[in-house]
Order: C-alpha cells, then structure tokens, then sequence
C-alpha cells in the first residue's frame, strides 16, 4: 500500500512540474517557431526584421514626409464655379 501512494505522489509531482514549467516552455517555443514560420513564408523575413531596420535610424533626425501640392489645371480656368440652389414655388 506504501509503494502505491509514493507511486501517485510522484506521478502527481511529475504532472505539476510539466504544468508549471515545462508545457508553457514548449508553448512559447512552438508560437515562435510558428511565428518566424508566418513571417517568411509572407514577408519574405523573420519577425525581428523591422524591429532591426528601427533601430539602425540616428537619434536626433527627423524626417517629415508631406504631401505635393497638385498642379492648378489649366483646363479648369474658365469653367466657373458651382453655386448651391433651392427652388421656389410660386404657388
């Protein structure tokens, strides 16, 4: 009876120990392995990339990005302009 309630006591502590340490270890490494797999299968690159290309900007440059104006039309310049209108019944 002894040799029976040690042998579920350590199966007992062997099934906390994986629950606690070692699944979520195996979890982890599985997302990241299927992480990395999505990555390059549709970027072409693995997941820390862009994080690498952030980094390798100076600190202290600024780059500002705006817009072209666009280029008046000259077909345009003689058309007019629209004005808004309401009819009026003269009943």
């Amino acid at each position: 009876m002894l040799k029976f309630l040690f042998f579920i006591a350590i199966i007992y502590l062997f099934f906390r120990l994986l629950g606690r340490y070692i699944l979520p270890w195996l979890v982890k490494r599985y997302i990241k392995k299927t992480k990395k797999k999505f990555y390059q299968q549709n970027f072409g690159t693995d997941p820390g990339f862009q994080k690498k290309q952030k980094q390798k900007k100076s600190e202290g440059k600024i780059n500002i990005k705006t817009e072209k104006k666009k280029k008046k039309d000259k077909r345009d310049d003689g058309l007019g302009e629209y004005v808004d209108y309401e009819e009026i019944d003269d009943n």
